[in-house]
């Protein structure tokens, strides 16, 4: 690919994999500016809003992975300064046509490279239902922290919009229970059938 596929290709994958691990609303993706949403903290990152940036007027303050580090670092450094007009803004996901991508552009690319990844269009949301559900499912305190991940002021939220995993099992234990009960009918239908030869 040339120079401005692989910066781009870069960028989304960044997008991405920032993404997995701390899923914020797109808003707020989008929003992320140097030095003012992320900072730079001792060896690595962290990422800040205050109440008044955020849907449900709760501040955001995480830090981010330390396998993130590399990748920032040297998005910052040699990615970025790639991209048109970059060096006139601080928006953190610098675009081709020179200002921060929007919020709708961020979704689009998410979208495409998932797609083309993996065969299905990962969508934002479908990120936070995700770890939301990942972390039910695999988490003692997974409801609590699944709230605090996704920053829902009430539990009730996290709740209703974004925990599938009892309803995953429920499927499950459905899907045994119907093969299970396949299987004990065809067994019997078996014993039933006469013996080849032998009259009825």
């Amino acid at each position: 690919p040339t120079r401005h596929a692989r910066e781009n290709q870069f960028r989304d994958g960044l997008i991405i994999a920032f993404l997995a691990f701390r899923p914020i609303r797109r808003r707020n993706i989008a929003a992320i500016r140097i030095g003012r949403h992320l900072l730079r903290v001792g060896g690595g990152y962290k990422v800040v809003f205050s109440g008044e940036e955020t849907k449900n007027k709760q501040p955001i303050e995480v830090k981010l992975p330390d396998i993130l580090v590399p990748f920032i670092d040297r998005y910052l450094a040699e990615i970025r300064p790639g991209f048109p007009r970059a060096s006139e803004h601080d928006g953190l996901w610098a675009s081709e046509k020179g200002f921060p991508m929007g919020a709708g552009t961020i979704y689009d690319r998410v979208r495409l490279r998932t797609r083309k990844a993996l065969g299905v269009a990962v969508n934002l949301h479908c990120i936070r239902d995700s770890a939301a559900t990942f972390l039910a499912d695999h988490d003692e305190e997974g409801l609590n922290n699944a709230r605090d991940l996704l920053g829902h002021a009430r539990l009730s939220t996290t709740e209703r919009y974004y925990i599938h995993a009892n309803r995953r099992k429920a499927v499950q234990a459905f899907q045994t229970s119907i093969e299970e009960l396949r299987r004990q009918f065809r067994e019997q239908s078996k014993a039933r059938l006469p013996t080849l030869g032998t009259s009825t």
